[in-house]
């Protein structure tokens, strides 16, 4: 949790992009493709591959690379090479929060499951944002609780990490 505007997203992305870059899948079932997978509510795609071009770009070269000059395919080729080196498939998507709820996060994950991949980790830009619809009612912050708890029971039941960033209130600083 943070403050707005203290980096959150940022850092998540450079914590996704290490995550896949530098860790070789250890897979339970064998018989499956490990994934490494990236929800925005928030923030779009070129939006998210440009913070992750520029970061790849600098870790390789030392310097920030001139965006203008380089077309979209080209930063999602550099990236998607870069951090599937160890053998992880990347999934990053953006879906509308104000469309989903928790139970269509959870029948996607089923979903990829269900195809080939065991999924290693889930990164969800933010979860805060899903409506709280067939959460808990109760008195201020409880539904969001109540989304955490649900979401935390389901990823650890199928022992995927899930990471998300919190934006706490103004008032929070006080």
């Amino acid at each position: 949790p943070a403050l707005q505007h203290s980096y959150k997203t940022g850092w998540t992305l450079t914590l996704f992009k290490q995550m896949a870059e530098l860790n070789t899948p250890f897979m339970i079932d064998k018989s499956k493709k490990p994934l490494m997978l990236r929800i925005s509510f928030e923030d779009t795609m070129p939006q998210n591959l440009r913070y992750l071009y520029e970061n790849v770009h600098y870790n390789k070269h030392g310097e920030l690379p001139d965006i203008s000059k380089i077309s979209y395919e080209k930063m999602a080729n550099e990236v998607i090479s870069t951090i599937t080196k160890k053998g992880y498939f990347v999934i990053m998507r953006r879906v509308d929060a104000t469309r989903w709820t928790y139970k269509d996060l959870f029948n996607y994950i089923l979903d990829l499951e269900s195809q080939v991949y065991e999924i290693h980790l889930c990164m969800l830009d933010y979860l805060s944002l899903l409506p709280k619809t067939g959460c808990e009612e109760g008195p201020m912050g409880h539904s969001l609780r109540d989304l955490y708890r649900r979401v935390r029971a389901f990823f650890s039941a199928r022992k995927i990490t899930c990471l998300t960033p919190h934006q706490l209130s103004t008032e929070a600083k006080q």
